[in-house]
């Protein structure tokens, strides 16, 4: 079940890259990179290029699980004690076609503060794990770049009530709307296959899910978990005198 829902999502991988296409020859780069331009401006203003380039750190905030997509943006946000996010000062929620890639436009800015001595926290697309970077954040700043789609949604008031300084930037405001009028067919009908095909990845992973728990229950009846921590105490123990 596993390999046969993996080459469902490579299947869909093909219709996102497809989809990929058709935005990217809609959208108007140059509005795209001065839009990114700005904000490397207004971010990185006070830091110079550094001997000492920063860390990327790379991570998962959505996943493709047997429950369906998920995501995990809002506690991505809301701060986690220790990890240097509790005081965001800024977040910019960047509003995205599903198919859409804003890879550019993320890269440039992840580049920006690596340059720049920052270290960075790379949260990468489910679909796309090899190159495609959903969200961003740069803890030293205090900033955050969300993508949202359909996949992935979330609303400025699901954020928090107060707080950081929320900037959106939809990014079909820089595509040439009678480009993407004249393929809406061809939009719409990869929309309906690239759902289809992610859902029956998902009911593949549903059946692995049901399988490995009807194994589980094989084994956890028969398990000696006593003997198990006898064995656990010994290897710490003899791990202790190395």
């Amino acid at each position: 079940w596993y390999r046969i829902c993996y080459n469902y999502l490579n299947a869909a991988k093909s219709v996102y890259r497809s989809l990929e296409e058709i935005y990217a020859d809609a959208s108007e780069s140059s509005e795209i990179y001065r839009t990114v331009a700005d904000i490397v401006a207004e971010e990185f203003q006070e830091y110079e290029i550094c001997m000492r380039p920063g860390r990327k750190k790379k991570f998962f905030a959505t996943g493709i699980t047997a429950s369906g997509t998920v995501h995990y943006l809002e506690s991505l946000l809301s701060g986690i004690p220790g990890s240097g996010k509790e005081g965001l000062k800024r977040i910019y929620i960047i509003s995205v076609p599903t198919g859409c890639s804003n890879r550019s436009f993320m890269e440039i800015i992840t580049e920006g503060a690596i340059y720049r001595g920052l270290d960075v926290e790379a949260y990468y697309c489910a679909i796309c794990p090899d190159d495609k970077i959903e969200h961003l954040i740069i803890p030293e700043l205090g900033t955050a770049f969300i993508t949202v789609n359909t996949y992935h949604d979330m609303e400025p008031w699901e954020i928090m009530q107060e707080g950081p300084e929320l900037i959106l930037i939809d990014v079909s405001d820089f595509m040439d709307g009678v480009k993407l009028a004249e393929r809406d067919t061809l939009i719409h009908a990869l929309h309906t296959e690239y759902d289809i095909l992610l859902g029956r990845a998902v009911r593949c992973l549903e059946k692995a899910r049901d399988l490995h728990t009807a194994v589980e229950s094989f084994y956890v009846p028969n398990m000696n978990f006593d003997e198990i921590e006898k064995l656990r105490i010994q290897l710490t123990e003899e791990l202790m005198q190395l």
